[in-house]
């Protein structure tokens, strides 16, 4: 399944060329910050394998609270804490 960002990166510059006028500029930032997100086009990160002598590169994330990417830890945690909250409120 594509993720939002590879949509955007496929479709993203064609939308903002039809829409770009009526866009906020932090609407453009945000859809090139995803579009860029651990692509390696924010920087790199270097990690040493522990099982292996490899050393591995992963690309920086952008951390844009609109991300999908950067913000799936956080948006899966603060529903668990919703639904704990939830099932202890609802007996």
């Amino acid at each position: 399944m594509p993720t939002v960002a590879e949509a955007l990166r496929q479709h993203g510059e064609t939308y903002v060329k039809q829409f770009g006028l009526a866009m906020p500029h932090e609407h453009k930032r945000v859809l090139a910050l995803i579009t860029r997100c651990r692509t390696g086009e924010l920087g790199h990160l270097v990690k040493q394998c522990d099982t292996c002598p490899k050393e591995h590169w992963f690309g920086r994330s952008c951390g844009n609270r609109h991300c999908p990417n950067c913000q799936n830890d956080k948006s899966t945690l603060w529903l668990a804490k919703r639904m704990a909250g939830h099932r202890l409120t609802a007996s």
